[in-house]
């Protein structure tokens, strides 16, 4: 057997409604009392932020928001949410991949907030992606990561992805600090995604499972988690396109997703997405 090391968050919950019903602002106590919350502009348009603040402001956690994060970010967004960071002592993701991090078809916000868990390092998030700063190995603020989309995987991984306008380019960066700590997966969260997102969402997450299990990285373990994560994703981003808020559909979306991403996280990826970046910062 070829050796390996196996990384993945520390803890996962998988529970429908968990985001509203106390779950979430239980799992942030857990890893702080003043978290920054960051997350896209549809959370709180949906009134869903103002449900999910009701349950932190319950058992008195003291939470900075950080909104508005774009659909394909860029390092000054990255500057801006490290800079939303300071005094707080752990870091919650609401969002699609770019919020946790940047991925084709994918999420923001994901990336975003795990740049944000870097911030007592001192580093501005263009010296990890030009490589004038080390890769951020420890050091930084536990991570909440709850995906709202079945796609990038993001909660998953130890890498974040940005819009470079100084290249232009498109490129990512890696390291043990960017790690989620805790994963929250709530597919009713993701029920009132658009169907175009869903679509996009949807196809990166079975392409990402698809390259996981053919990567020469792959391993036995990589490809039992790849191998499910391209069954639940193909044969239900069909159903949920059809039928929005078929429940069993959109959970399997949603666990596809994160296994196709503990999959490559150990697996890596391949030419599809490394094609990927060069597009992106071209398109």
């Amino acid at each position: 057997m070829t050796s390996f090391t196996f990384t993945t968050p520390g803890r996962t919950v998988c529970q429908w409604g968990a985001a509203l019903d106390g779950t979430l602002a239980r799992e942030t106590l857990a890893l702080g009392k003043r978290p920054l919350l960051v997350c896209g502009t549809s959370l709180r348009a949906s009134g869903t932020l103002d449900a999910i603040l009701d349950t932190f402001e319950a058992i008195n956690l003291v939470t900075t928001i950080h909104g508005g994060v774009t659909p394909e970010p860029s390092l000054d967004d990255a500057d801006a949410a490290l800079a939303s960071a300071s005094g707080c002592d752990c870091i919650v993701a609401i969002g699609g991949g770019s919020v946790l991090d940047v991925a084709i078809g994918g999420g923001s916000v994901l990336d975003v907030a795990k740049t944000a868990a870097l911030v007592r390092l001192g580093k501005s998030a263009g010296e990890y992606l030009r490589g004038s700063a080390l890769s951020p190995e420890r050091g930084g603020l536990p991570i909440l990561a709850v995906p709202t989309t079945g796609g990038t995987g993001s909660e998953a991984t130890v890498s974040v992805v940005f819009t470079d306008p100084s290249g232009p380019r498109k490129a990512s960066f890696r390291g043990a600090a960017l790690l989620p700590t805790t994963v929250l997966l709530d597919a009713q969260l993701s029920v009132t995604c658009p169907p175009i997102a869903t679509a996009h969402s949807g196809l990166d997450a079975f392409v990402q499972a698809v390259e996981a299990y053919t990567s020469r990285g792959a391993t036995r373990l990589t490809d039992a988690l790849a191998l499910e994560a391209a069954i639940l994703t193909g044969e239900n981003l069909p159903v949920v396109l059809r039928d929005p808020e078929n429940r069993d559909a959109r959970e399997a979306m949603l666990l596809g997703s994160y296994m196709g991403g503990v999959a490559l996280n150990t697996a890596r990826l391949g030419l599809v997405h490394g094609l990927a970046h060069p597009l992106g910062a071209k398109t």
